[in-house]
């Protein structure tokens, strides 16, 4: 992760080709987010947090139902966001457009305004994002944006359109490329795999089920069973702990050696033996081992 930024996608020719796409994948690394909830950010989405200047707060809403921003109110009296971009811009949510300009909601669940809270893990990455977000919006000022969306194109031939999945993707593979590495979802080299790392990040830093699945924005405790179930890797190591562990234990018992027949025979056999006939330190038959 930490080359990737930087000498992956950050190595774009374009400076602010590289600061989009770092700032979404901060938001799917460090706030857990899919990408596809990234590209549903509007510029006022993201606001400086009045408990850490330093940091942000992000909330994606939803596309349709989500309240617009400022408080706004259409002409028909309604506020979510849908209306917002019909009377506006006359577009429509990105969810019901189709082909490439498409853009899914997955999520059954919003915080209680109709939005997604992105929570920073660990909030470093919220301080990264703020100082990147400063110099990426600074670089939108003067071109014509026909919609509200934070993440553009910066192509000559689409500049200002609203930035696709498809071509984030393939932004993603070129960052990968830049590092000599392939797109792999079974190593974790896919966009989608970030949420993953940010949900087992959780898991092994001890956060209650409880909060991971607030932070992830699940419905229900099942749906993040796939986020925080360990890697292979994970399991492996933890294998070979445990085959080292039992090791350990059988050479210890390797090592003791047992006790002599007539060792034994001195404490008895109650069980077989419960008048200490042959067996015992006064046996009445057998051999007595008492000095």
């Amino acid at each position: 992760m930490y080359i990737f930024p930087f000498d992956g996608l950050g190595a774009a020719l374009d400076r602010r080709v590289s600061l989009r796409d770092q700032l979404i994948l901060l938001l799917i690394h460090g706030g857990g987010l899919r990408e596809s909830e990234a590209l549903h950010l509007w510029l006022e989405d993201v606001v400086i947090d009045p408990l850490t200047p330093n940091n942000v707060k992000v909330r994606i809403y939803h596309p349709e139902y989500g309240d617009a921003p400022n408080n706004w109110r259409g002409q028909s009296g309604k506020t979510t966001r849908a209306a917002y971009l019909k009377e506006k811009y006359a577009l429509s949510p990105r969810n019901d457009f189709l082909g490439t300009k498409r853009v899914g909601w997955k999520s059954n669940y919003t915080d209680a305004d109709g939005y997604l809270e992105v929570y920073w893990f660990p909030a470093i990455f919220g301080e990264v994002f703020s100082k990147l977000w400063r110099e990426y919006t600074r670089f939108l000022i003067g071109i014509d944006r026909n919609h509200p969306y934070a993440f553009i194109n910066f192509h000559k031939d689409h500049i200002g359109k609203p930035y696709t999945l498809n071509a984030f993707h393939y932004s993603y593979r070129q960052g990968l490329k830049r590092i000599g590495l392939k797109p792999c979802k079974a190593d974790g080299l896919s966009a989608h795999s970030h949420r993953h790392s940010y949900g087992r990040r959780l898991r092994r830093a001890g956060i209650h089920e409880i909060i991971i699945k607030k932070c992830l924005h699940h419905s229900s405790l099942d749906s993040q069973i796939v986020y925080t179930a360990p890697t292979a890797k994970e399991v492996t190591a933890n294998l070979n702990a445990a085959t080292d562990k039992l090791s350990n234990i059988t050479d210890s018992v390797e090592n003791i050696s047992p006790p002599s027949w007539e060792v034994l025979t001195q404490y008895g056999f109650n069980d077989i033996d419960p008048y200490n006939l042959f067996t015992g330190k006064s046996s009445k038959l057998g051999k007595s081992y008492d000095k």
